[in-house]
């Protein structure tokens, strides 16, 4: 406070001290007037109590959001996906799918009658199954896979547990009997495993005879 100012308030508190006064009932109308000021001060303001409630709830949500995104990324790079565990698991999975000639009658007609037998006790169902049959073709040092294949119909899906026979009838001329071996038999199986998608694309090879059958092969593309 200046000089000035000072002087000035000294003046009025004298003058007031000198010249005016207060009767009891005066002086408490002017304290009860001043409390409730002060209670009106004090009253609850329902503005600043609910803004302050919503910035409180946005912390709270995205603090958790935050927190759980942490939690989840460093759970990962601590824990990283195999790639290779789903296509093993398939894998496995392909060597409870059974093909097998269970029956191979040649009729006077120059044609050969099969009956293929096909068993799906995997876990998944076999979906857009193609099975195709043909005679691998000769050469000097061994044979070779055969290019013209026979196709037998599928249905659309062979579920879980289920037990085919479907009847192949091929005629003798679509083959040389000089250039194929007809005593032995190739099955050959593409599909989908579970899903369609190109992951669970597979493939399977069998390869029979009269007398032996061979192990074949699986394959995921």
């Amino acid at each position: 406070m200046d000089p000035f100012d000072k002087d000035v308030s000294t003046k009025l508190k004298r003058y007031v001290n000198e010249h005016v006064s207060f009767s009891a009932n005066e002086k408490n109308n002017v304290f009860d007037s001043i409390q409730k000021i002060d209670k009106r001060s004090m009253r609850f303001q329902p503005t600043y109590w609910v803004v302050l409630s919503f910035v409180t709830v946005l912390i709270v949500f995205f603090g958790k959001s935050f927190i759980s995104e942490w939690n989840v990324q460093d759970s990962l790079s601590a824990n990283p996906p195999s790639e290779s565990s789903s296509e093993i698991n398939y894998l496995d999975e392909l060597n409870n799918v059974q093909l097998t000639v269970t029956d191979r009658t040649e009729l006077p007609d120059h044609v050969t009658t099969y009956t293929i037998e096909i068993q799906n006790t995997s876990m998944y169902p076999i979906l857009d199954g193609e099975l195709f049959l043909s005679y691998d073709i000769k050469l000097p040092n061994g044979q070779k896979e055969n290019p013209f294949k026979v196709e037998i119909e599928l249905p659309d899906e062979i579920k879980p547990g289920a037990h085919l026979n479907k009847e192949l009838i091929v005629p003798n001329n679509l083959f040389q009997p000089d250039m194929v071996n007809t005593k032995e038999q190739s099955l050959s199986m593409h599909g989908f495993i579970h899903k369609k998608i190109p992951a669970n694309r597979f493939s399977i090879l069998r390869s029979m005879s009269e007398d032996t059958e061979d192990e074949g092969s699986l394959k995921l593309q």
